[in-house]
């Protein structure tokens, strides 16, 4: 099951809508859920916030042994976001440390979701690389690219992505589908420049 927390948006094709954390959280409960997606501000601060369900996994994940769906934030909330995203990444380390995953790819594909950007670290195959898209250079390790779509992840296969590699100033460099020990999330957008 997808869930997508919000109060304002439309709600995309193929998700359940909550409205409150707590009505996220009852479905996380049931060990259902695969996805999930969250705003922050949801209108009613009493009523919770997105990080409500962030922490509410990290202490189930840390003292249950909870196994978290993928989690993408789509809060406007700048502040917020970065405050949900490093939720995201303390979850991702205690799930890591755990041992409780069943790959050593579920992982590092739950920290990423579309519009995540990422660094290649691996070399990518020319047959998964789209020579008609950009300038037509291939992605090279070390290049920062921006997450456009995410596959949906198949039993006993590597999570897969659409990545675009964008030069300085949003002209795109390459398009590939890359897979999930090919990439990493970059953590700090602060001193990351996009590949050139």
């Amino acid at each position: 099951m997808r869930v997508y927390l919000d109060d304002e948006r439309t709600t995309p094709d193929g998700w359940v809508r909550v409205y409150w954390p707590d009505e996220a959280i009852a479905l996380l409960r049931q060990g259902t859920v695969t996805e999930l997606s969250l705003d922050h501000d949801l209108g009613d601060d009493a009523r919770g916030t997105g990080y409500d369900v962030i922490a509410w996994i990290e202490e189930a994940v840390a003292l249950g042994g909870f196994h978290p769906p993928a989690i993408a934030v789509h809060s406007a909330n700048p502040s917020a976001r970065l405050r949900m995203e490093a939720g995201i990444s303390a979850i991702a380390r205690l799930t890591a440390r755990s041992g409780e995953r069943e790959s050593g790819h579920e992982c590092a594909a739950m920290r990423i979701a579309e519009h995540a950007l990422v660094r290649i670290v691996a070399p990518i195959p020319v047959e998964r690389v789209d020579g008609s898209f950009g300038d037509g250079r291939p992605p090279a390790m070390g290049d920062i690219g921006v997450v456009v779509h995410v596959y949906p992840i198949l039993p006993a296969h590597e999570p897969m992505f659409i990545v675009e590699g964008v030069a300085d100033g949003g002209r795109a460099r390459w398009l590939a589908d890359v897979k999930a020990s090919e990439l990493a999330p970059v953590e700090s957008t602060a001193t990351q420049r996009p590949s050139a």
